[in-house]
């Protein structure tokens, strides 16, 4: 699929970018998969069982989906290029939450919060996120979960290292957060390149 001609067109339309990002990123299919169809399966399944959601909650975004990258502007290289993944599941979501907040007591001890090399703790960040409907791992506090999670992803990423240079994951509450957070990367694409 053209995912550049595609976003150049419904911006000459003014389309809604909203409904644009929840077409190409939740309903257009994969380029980074193109050839490798048999093997993205199983790997979509592997992460749907990892997180014990449905493997229509398996997302791909960044330029493994679009063949190139709207901020960064790369294009897609197999073996040297990211996988970004996003889980979009509300029962999921809220299972971390919960966790999150049991870990921290309600929030209350933030010291399990990562910190920043200027010793400031993520943990505003990871508010800021999670308010957006989205869990990234490495502003997690470092819990159990968070670890499994990293594990989990650092031997995925070894398995398929010929196709991903690292494959990552995000969790999000619902399809229209995960697009509302792919619009600003569209936006900035769409701006730059001038098609209005």
């Amino acid at each position: 699929m053209d995912y550049a001609g595609a976003i150049e067109r419904a911006a000459v339309a003014k389309r809604p970018l909203l409904a644009v990002c929840s077409e190409l990123f939740l309903l257009g299919p994969t380029h980074g998969f193109a050839g490798w169809e048999e093997e993205s399966f199983a790997l979509f399944h592997e992460i749907a069982d990892f997180f014990q959601v449905s493997v229509r909650a398996i997302h791909v975004c960044g330029s493994a989906k679009l063949g190139f990258s709207p901020t960064k502007k790369t294009q897609f290289t197999a073996g040297s290029s990211d996988l970004d993944v996003a889980v979009v599941d509300p029962q999921c979501f809220q299972r971390y939450v919960e966790r999150i907040v049991h870990e921290t007591n309600g929030y209350r001890d933030r010291s399990a919060f990562p910190r920043k090399d200027d010793g400031r703790s993520l943990y505003e960040d990871f508010k800021y996120y999670m308010a957006k409907g989205m869990l990234r791992p490495d502003l997690m506090p470092l819990i159990a979960e968070r670890v499994e999670w990293a594990r989990f992803f650092a031997g995925l990423s070894r398995k398929h290292s010929r196709r991903f240079k690292r494959i990552s994951a995000a969790v999000y509450l619902s399809d229209s957060l995960f697009a509302m957070k792919q619009m600003s990367a569209l936006q900035q694409y769409i701006n730059e390149k001038e098609f209005l």
